[in-house]
């Protein structure tokens, strides 16, 4: 593979407060007009077990009902699969476009002021086609043309056009950001009062008092109104203020439930969601650590959601389906980073045998089972002080690939399909006259909806957007 071309920084521009997506203009041309995504179609089989021209079954997954290939990602090909976030779905395949020449990049960014753990939130809030942003707008940032910046941290929306330019919309209040150096910003989306439109759940603002008089609010849930703005906040009373927020149906009744971390607290929080946007109360699943971060994987591929707590090791809670647990099981996998705090697990099928593989350090752990793997692969001597963000397939050969923090900024590993990660190849720096090796989290997606995987990398001090320009 030939290198990446660095990025040009291509700056997001005002982040003046705005009403709706037609408002705040961050770059020249029309603005996409809004259209409805109509929920996935379920119609009954055919006597003879088939289905219409652009349906097609989905055994162990509604057998007997035949799917909308065009407008369900879950259900495009083969229906074990999901396609990435924003990819198209022709013809009952993912759109995934190979590289035939090389992987190049063009970034977007925003300022902020130097904090830990940012998270990002990817969907399309505004129902047009094309994914769209919620990005941390934290104190010390000032807006453009303002004299004083803001006092409290916001999540900015900033709604895609398709073609990998934003308008900015909404911003929302979310938690203070009292001293920068030890701050966090926790934001999750998803649909949690399942009306077909992305909602959003962040960390209180400090001091928010709920209905009762002595409990403030923990957590803030904000439903979309489908054109980039949301509603008023429905307080998440009770708990830590978390600082890491994970989102998954982790009890089976359709509704999305929230699992959260906040140290130092030595447990994962989980609510469970009543459909309609409000939560039930916190229950605390206790842990062997003081976990930072919490994601969501069907870890021991029973078909249902596991919690992966992580602080310096592994520690995994084995979901069984109605909103229960299996007693922890803490894992002596060293997460710890050579430069830093530990991110998130970054987990991908990087040897093609259906079992996740596990980046931790500087090595590649693969066939994972329980706390058990079945090979390590270590990274070159090189980049042993990577950081891993995200997994996914960038260069469109099929395989999974890697891309990392390093102290010069974010760089590309190729997978070959059989646990071995190539050269690093630098995508281009973060902020290049700040060098950073920790506090930096990624998540991929399709912004402009090429059939290519873009990535957005949350860094100290500045969100970068990597559009994939591979041919």
């Amino acid at each position: 593979m030939m290198p990446l071309g660095l990025p040009a920084a291509l700056a997001l521009g005002s982040l003046a407060l705005g009403v709706a997506c037609d408002r705040n203009v961050l770059h020249t041309g029309s603005v996409a007009p809004v259209k409805t995504v109509p929920p996935p179609a379920t119609v009954a089989t055919h006597p003879d077990g088939t289905c219409d021209s652009g349906l097609a079954t989905c055994p162990g997954a509604g057998a007997g009902f035949c799917f909308d290939l065009q407008t369900a990602p879950d259900h495009c090909g083969s229906c074990s699969n999901t396609c990435p976030i924003g990819t198209p779905c022709e013809n009952g395949q993912c759109l995934v476009v190979p590289c035939t020449t090389r992987v190049t990049v063009k970034a977007l960014r925003v300022n902020y002021s130097p904090a830990w753990r940012y998270q990002v939130g990817v969907a399309d809030f505004d129902r047009d086609g094309a994914l769209d942003l919620l990005v941390p707008t934290p104190h010390f940032l000032f807006p453009s043309g303002a004299d004083t910046p803001y006092e409290d941290m916001t999540a900015t929306a900033f709604c895609g056009q398709g073609d990998g330019t934003f308008i900015a919309a909404e911003s929302i209040p979310a938690g203070e950001n009292p001293k920068a150096s030890e701050s966090t910003f926790p934001l999750a989306v998803a649909d949690f009062n399942r009306d077909q439109i992305p909602d959003l759940v962040v960390a209180a603002v400090s001091g928010t008092v709920a209905t009762s008089p002595v409990e403030s609010a923990t957590m803030v849930v904000h439903l979309g109104n489908g054109d980039g703005t949301f509603g008023p906040g429905i307080d998440l009373v009770g708990g830590a203020i978390p600082g890491f927020i994970a989102v998954a149906d982790l009890d089976g009744n359709g509704a999305p439930d929230l699992a959260t971390v906040g140290t130092p607290k030595e447990a994962v929080t989980v609510r469970f969601g009543n459909g309609d946007g409000t939560f039930g109360p916190p229950r605390d699943l206790e842990v062997g650590g003081t976990p930072t971060y919490v994601s969501v994987a069907d870890w021991n591929r029973d078909g249902i959601p596991d919690l992966v707590a992580t602080d310096s090791y592994i520690h995994l809670l084995y979901g069984t389906g109605d909103g229960s647990f299996a007693p922890v099981l803490d894992c002596a996998l060293n997460m710890s980073a050579p430069t830093g705090e530990p991110g998130p697990p970054v987990l991908g099928d990087f040897d093609q045998d259906g079992l996740f593989d596990l980046v931790s350090n500087n090595s590649l752990l693969l066939g994972m089972r329980d706390c058990n793997f079945t090979q390590q692969t270590t990274f070159h001597v090189s980049y042993a002080s990577a950081m891993p963000m995200a997994a996914g397939d960038f260069n469109g050969d099929g395989t999974t690939d890697l891309v990392v923090a390093v102290c010069e900024g974010v760089g590309y590993l190729a997978g070959d399909g059989h646990g071995i990660l190539g050269d690093l190849v630098m995508l281009g720096d973060l902020d290049a006259d700040r060098p950073q090796c920790s506090g930096t989290t990624g998540m991929t997606g399709d912004f402009n909806g090429d059939g290519r995987l873009d990535l957005v990398v949350a860094g100290l001090y500045s969100i970068r957007l990597f559009m994939n320009t591979c041919k």
